[in-house]
């Protein structure tokens, strides 16, 4: 059969395969966030101009998310996926090399679209196992995406401080050509049954939206979701900075990692939804975020306690890290799944459509951060995060039973 899955391949190593490769094709995605003050000297910048190379990175893959990744229900899979892969590691290659900032610009524009290939992986991953399964492969695969979301800012931080910051683009090319000839190897051959054109498929994305009300609610859940995210990860960093923390660079990227722990939860959350518990899993994530909001304020604010116990104040604010991820990871990893089971026709078009909504809830929650941290202070962060989740909690109350399969 077309796509499925060989009854002796054993899933687990199917999914960690996928896991992997989309890992580190996310790895260039996030990476000029930390590497901009670092552009300024060799490409002639000041540091306003240095940090447009983010919002390029992420603009990139949004485009990408509406222009490449519905092909996949056009074109064979693993050809398009392939391509788009060694398409990536040419552009970071020219992002290596760059000598002005109109070219560095521009690469890190085309490898941010490069990156949404991830978003063909998920689905072609979903094809080549038993609907029984699915939850489960997707939370593995969801793992991997986040793991290497959040990774990214301290492993690029980490390797520019030691071997320059080109040297953290050419490692990024060398992995996205070993991911493509990886999946050219081990993927099979996968052709959709196309029933219209490109630009038919590209128009059909507003129609999936209409008519879909799973994707539009699981899509504004993880949207809010995914604003908390942001609020809490752009806003961390300055507050460990400050009194009584005090950390540097190394500091701040070791804690992140403790946040990066909470990819734990995508593959429990996948065999939640697999296992009907669907309505019960997301309730949990989105008061896990709460929670987490509340320990963060806690133990971040301006109060003597964090002041008097920096230690312990420090921990939990690492808790609060790990618990935020939790929530956020969880409600995608459940959101995902029940996107991926709504059309084997249009999977690709639906995974690129949830995935590019609650972005902008992450793009929007990345520029409230900074407002509403100098006018309300890190409480205020912390009072905002709790805020979507809630909002998040009444989002997802009705209509849930609509969304168990």
């Amino acid at each position: 059969m077309n796509g499925a899955i060989n009854v002796k391949e054993k899933t687990a190593n199917v999914a960690a395969m996928y896991a992997l490769c989309v890992g580190l094709v996310v790895l260039p995605l996030y990476a000029p966030q930390v590497l901009a003050p670092l552009l300024v000297p060799d490409l002639g910048l000041d540091g306003v101009a240095a940090g447009a190379f983010p919002m390029l990175s992420l603009a990139g893959y949004a485009l990408g998310l509406l222009l490449l990744v519905p092909l996949a229900d056009v074109a064979e899979n693993r050809r398009l996926v392939c391509t788009i892969l060694f398409i990536g590691a040419l552009v970071l290659g020219g992002a290596a090399t760059a000598g002005s900032a109109l070219v560095f610009g521009a690469m890190v524009f085309a490898a941010g679209a490069c990156c949404s290939g991830i978003q063909i992986l998920v689905p072609m991953a979903v094809h080549r196992v038993h609907e029984a399964e699915r939850g489960r492969v997707i939370g593995t695969v969801m793992s991997g995406l986040m793991m290497g979301i959040l990774c990214s800012r301290p492993l690029a931080s980490i390797a520019a401080q030691h071997f320059g910051w080109r040297a953290v683009f050419v490692v990024h090319a060398v992995l996205f050509g070993l991911c493509a000839a990886t999946l050219y190897l081990c993927l099979p051959i996968r052709r959709p049954a196309a029933v219209a054109g490109y630009v038919g498929l590209i128009g059909s994305m507003w129609g999936l939206v209409k008519s879909e009300p799973v994707l539009r609610r699981r899509a504004l859940s993880q949207t809010l979701c995914m604003m908390a995210f942001s609020l809490f990860w752009t806003a961390v960093p300055f507050r460990l900075q400050q009194a009584p923390f005090a950390l540097g660079g190394d500091g701040i990227g070791l804690f992140a990692l403790a946040g990066a722990a909470g990819v734990i939860v995508a593959p429990v959350a996948g065999r939640i939804g697999d296992s009907g518990r669907t309505a019960a899993g997301t309730r949990a994530a989105h008061v896990a975020i709460v929670v987490a909001a509340i320990l963060a304020a806690a133990c971040g604010g301006s109060g003597a306690w964090p002041h008097a116990h920096p230690a312990l104040a420090l921990a939990g604010m690492a808790v609060a890290a790990f618990v935020i991820d939790l929530g956020v990871i969880g409600d995608q990893a459940l959101g995902r799944r029940l996107v991926n089971l709504l059309d084997a026709a249009a999977r690709a078009r639906l995974n690129g459509l949830y995935t590019g909504l609650f972005f902008i809830g992450g793009a929007l929650g990345a520029a409230a951060s900074g407002p509403v941290s100098s006018r309300f202070g890190w409480n205020g962060v912390c009072a905002a995060c709790a805020v979507v989740a809630v909002a998040a909690l009444f989002v997802n109350r009705r209509g849930m039973a609509a969304d168990l399969p």
